[in-house]
């Protein structure tokens, strides 16, 4: 071990010591003196995410004194950004195709699950919240009977990590308004960067110059 270096508790401490000064004046600066206004508003203006992720305090916890709660600014980003892409982007099954991206969708102001996903993937790893796509199926019935199958539909939604990888559904809201986080309806089939990843069909066709596929998956509650 002849090439470590040795630090000192003296030099731990310092450098410690400026991150919590540059965490406090981030909060004094960029939080506190609006903190009254966005409680009034409803809404954190986005600026302050980029800027918390350009100093690297997106997992930060946010202290009583500047109107935290024990929540990280991670957290209330991943909130903040899916909202923001729920009030731009209506559902409008057909509008868009496989190849469009979350930008296209956002122009046209309408889109399906894979554009709601692919957009919030912009904004979340804009402001370095790791994230990434997940292709599956949700159960359509959150009250059918155990035993009983029904035609899944197929689905995409985002994982993002907050000191743990957690699922978030851009398209669908739920109740209470800011609970984004999805529950046992939801079947994941694969994870990756973009729909790209993780394309249901992928290969190579040889045959006719033209053929139609039909696939039909179902979904059956068992407790």
């Amino acid at each position: 071990m002849g090439n470590a270096v040795k630090y000192s508790r003296t030099l731990f401490e310092s450098d410690h010591e400026l991150f919590r000064e540059s965490y406090r004046s981030f909060l004094g600066k960029h939080v506190a003196p609006y903190h009254d206004q966005w409680e009034k508003d409803k809404i954190v203006d986005r600026g302050v995410w980029l800027e918390a992720g350009k100093q690297g305090f997106l997992g930060m916890a946010v202290p009583e004194e500047y109107g935290g709660g024990g929540g990280t600014f991670a957290h209330e980003a991943v909130i903040a950004a899916v909202e923001w892409v729920r009030n731009e982007l209506r559902y409008v099954a057909g509008t868009t195709e496989v190849h469009s991206s979350g930008l296209d969708a956002l122009r046209e102001g309408q889109g399906v699950c894979q554009d709601f996903a692919h957009l919030s993937l912009i904004l979340l790893r804009s402001m370095g919240i790791p994230a990434r796509y997940v292709s599956g199926y949700l159960h359509p019935k959150s009250d059918a009977a155990v035993g009983e199958s029904v035609e899944g539909e197929s689905h995409a939604w985002v994982q993002v990590w907050t000191g743990g990888w957690w699922d978030v559904d851009p398209t669908n809201r739920s109740e209470p308004a800011n609970e984004t986080e999805i529950n046992e309806q939801y079947i994941s089939v694969g994870r990756g960067r973009s729909y790209a990843d993780v394309t249901p069909l992928k290969g190579i066709y040889l045959g006719r110059g033209s053929s139609d596929l039909d696939v039909v998956v179902e979904m059956t509650r068992l407790a």
